[in-house]
């Protein structure tokens, strides 16, 4: 079936966007200690639309 990730590629696809997320959490802390509030919600933002491909793919 077209568009449907084989269990290993989602298991790797699904690593590799959570590390991202947190990533960018651990980015928007270290901005908002800085003061850079635009910076960080932008992060912030980013971290979760990652947070939310990773529940479409596991609920998948």
């Amino acid at each position: 079936m077209r568009g449907v990730l084989s269990r290993p590629v989602r298991f790797v696809v699904v690593l590799y966007l959570r590390r991202r997320a947190v990533r960018y959490v651990s980015d928007a802390f270290d901005l908002a200690e800085r003061r850079d509030v635009r910076a960080a919600v932008r992060c912030h933002e980013r971290s979760t639309a990652l947070w939310r491909a990773v529940e479409v793919l596991r609920g998948s």
